[in-house]
C-alpha cells in the first residue's frame, strides 16, 4: 500500500479519502485513493504493467471515474484540490 499520511489530505484542505478502494464488481481492481461519492480517484504509479493498467482504467472510465496518476513523489495537490472542489460543488 502507498504510504501517505492523513495530514497530507488535511493539510491540502482535502477530506481523507478511502484507501484501496475496490471499485469494480468482479475484478480485484483497487484505486490507491478515492472519494467514490464524486467518483474522483488517484493512483500512484509504481511499476507498470501497462495491459492491466489500461483495462483497468479504461473500465474505470466507463463507469465514470476521474482518475489521476502521479508519481510519489510528484502529486499535484493543487489538481487534486481543484478537481475536488470543481465535483463537489456540482
Amino acid at each position: 500500500m502507498i504510504k501517505l499520511q492523513d495530514w497530507n489530505w488535511t493539510c491540502n484542505d482535502l477530506p481523507i479519502p478511502q484507501k484501496d478502494f475496490k471499485f469494480h464488481n468482479t475484478k480485484n481492481w483497487k484505486f490507491d485513493f478515492a472519494f467514490p461519492e464524486l467518483k474522483i480517484a488517484i493512483d500512484i504509479i509504481e511499476l507498470p504493467n501497462q495491459q492491466t493498467n489500461c483495462l483497468k482504467y479504461n473500465s474505470a472510465r466507463k463507469l465514470g471515474w476521474i482518475i489521476l496518476r502521479y508519481p510519489l513523489k510528484h502529486i499535484n495537490w493543487k489538481q487534486i484540490i481543484e478537481l475536488y472542489n470543481k465535483k463537489s460543488t456540482i
